[in-house]
Formats: structure tokens, sequence, C-alpha cells
């Protein structure tokens, strides 16, 4: 969690999500690599519970913090399979610290391939003071240009936004994003329908 989220640390953050542990290993990744990887974490935290247990079986906290932690690594191992199931699509949630507080950030990537080009869509979805917003970012690569549209469950939250997309655009420009158009729309952004879907091995057999 940080207070703060540029792209350096988003695709630190992505690497360590838990989606990749495997891959990790298999290519003998140093320790300290590993020691950062969100499943690798969850992992050893269940490793200690169990051992834990052992010594106070009826120890209800405990017990909680095992059942919290198998749903835990049952989600990375769903996302886990989606993403080998459909390699173009990458979902996944990440912790946000705001306000002290930490909050889930939902991201999607999804790679479209088209006659002339590549197209990226990034699918953005988080919680502010209570009220969703979810923004979609549009990237084609030849000629490059990004469009982003902005949803916002409330008229409230949309008028608190209103004034921030002239730096919103401002910023983007900065990063060398040639904008094409910055909007509030009216209609949710849809997810893609394979990314919440259970994958087909059940894996609390």
């Amino acid at each position: 969690p940080s207070s703060s989220l540029d792209g350096a640390r988003l695709q630190q953050q992505i690497r360590n999500s838990g989606l990749f542990l495997e891959n990790k290993l298999k290519h003998s990744a140093e320790k300290e690599t590993l020691a950062a990887d969100r499943k690798a974490q969850l992992l050893q935290l269940q490793q200690a519970a169990v051992a834990s247990l052992t010594q106070s079986p009826e120890d209800k906290p405990l017990k909680q913090l095992l059942q919290l932690l198998h749903s835990a690594l049952n989600k990375l191992q769903i996302q886990q399979l989606q993403l080998l199931e459909h390699p173009m699509l990458l979902s996944l949630e990440l912790p946000l610290a705001t306000d002290r507080q930490i909050e889930a950030l939902q991201l999607q990537f999804h790679r479209k391939q088209l006659a002339q080009q590549t197209q990226w869509e990034v699918l953005l979805q988080m919680d502010i003071q209570g009220d969703s917003l979810q923004a979609k970012l549009i990237l084609q690569t030849d000629p490059m240009s990004l469009q982003c549209q902005i949803w916002c469950e409330t008229p409230e939250l949309n008028a608190r936004l209103s004034p921030h997309l002239e730096e919103l655009q401002t910023r983007l420009e900065q990063l060398n994003l040639p904008v094409r158009a910055i909007e509030q729309i009216k209609i949710k952004p849809e997810i893609a329908p394979f990314s919440t879907q259970v994958a087909i091995i059940d894996i609390k057999v």
C-alpha cells in the first residue's frame, strides 16, 4: 500500500501480485524477489497459522484467519487460471492506501489485436468515500492516441471530478500520451465477460 502510485510502482505491484509466483520459481528468482510476492507471503502466513493451530486447536481467531487465507489463495489461483485461459486479459486487485485506510483498486488490462494495430484497454475501478468510480482508458498504437472515459456512481462525485479533468489531461500529456478525449460518461463501462467467470477447475475440491 502507498499513498502515491506511479507507473513504476504499479508495474512492481503487478509483478508481486501473486499471479506470477510459479513463473518466478521456474526461473530461479532471487529470495528478495520472492519475499515481496503476495502469494508467497500468503502461503508463508498460512503455514505459520497451521503450525499455531496445532498447538491451540480451539483458537477461533486462528481458524478465522485460516479461512480468510484459504479464500485469498483460492481467488489468486482462479485469477491465475483465467490468465492462462485468456492471456490477452489481465484482471487483478491491488491494495491502495488512502486517508489511512486500505482500499481495493481493481484493474483490468485487455489487449486487442486489430487488423492494422494493437489496442490496449485499461479498466480501473475504485471507491471514493463510498461512491464508485470507473475509468476506461483506450490506447491505440498507430497512430498513438488515448481516450479516457470516466463514469461516476453519483452526480455529486461527477461534480467533484469535473474541475480536475484539465489537470488529468495535462498529466497524461506530460507522459507523452496524445490525449484524443477525456469525457465523463453516463453508462458504466463493461468489463470483459470472461474476467468474472469461475475457472473450469474447482480448486476448492
